[in-house]
């Protein structure tokens, strides 16, 4: 992204020492972090008064499978998905379900007008054959 009122900068937030009260925007997934609440302290101390904090974060309890799908497939997804969160909680530390407590953890951190968003996207799942064609 290149705007001549805009950089851009890319920090390990638990490793790296940020500057305090330097970003107007800072932005952070915080169920990747081994200590989330330390992350969001520092991602706090580094904003600006006045600035604007974007959390993202995926709630993987509301996965499901299709229910239009067959019931052999609905149990492979359903194996798929437990499978993806042991493997991401074993290497990292993952928490799956981190998109729950965002509202809770962001206003207990003292941020005002903290707004929530919900988004759901569907898709037909499509084989590797017809991926390939793209």
């Amino acid at each position: 992204m290149e705007h001549p009122n805009l950089e851009v900068r890319v920090h390990e937030v638990l490793a790296d020492e940020l500057p305090e009260r330097e970003f107007d925007l800072v932005h952070e997934r915080l169920a990747w972090l081994a200590e989330p609440e330390r992350g969001l302290r520092s991602m706090l101390a580094a904003l600006r008064p006045g600035g604007c904090m974007l959390v993202e974060e995926m709630d993987f309890q509301s996965i499901a499978p299709d229910a239009g799908l067959d019931a052999a497939t609905r149990a492979l997804f359903s194996r798929v998905i437990d499978a993806h969160h042991a493997v991401l909680a074993e290497q990292h530390a993952f928490d799956p379900f981190c998109g729950r407590g965002l509202d809770r953890a962001l206003s207990t951190a003292g941020l005002s007008r903290v707004g929530l968003r919900g988004a759901y996207r569907s898709g037909v799942p499509v084989s590797l054959e017809e991926r390939s064609g793209d």
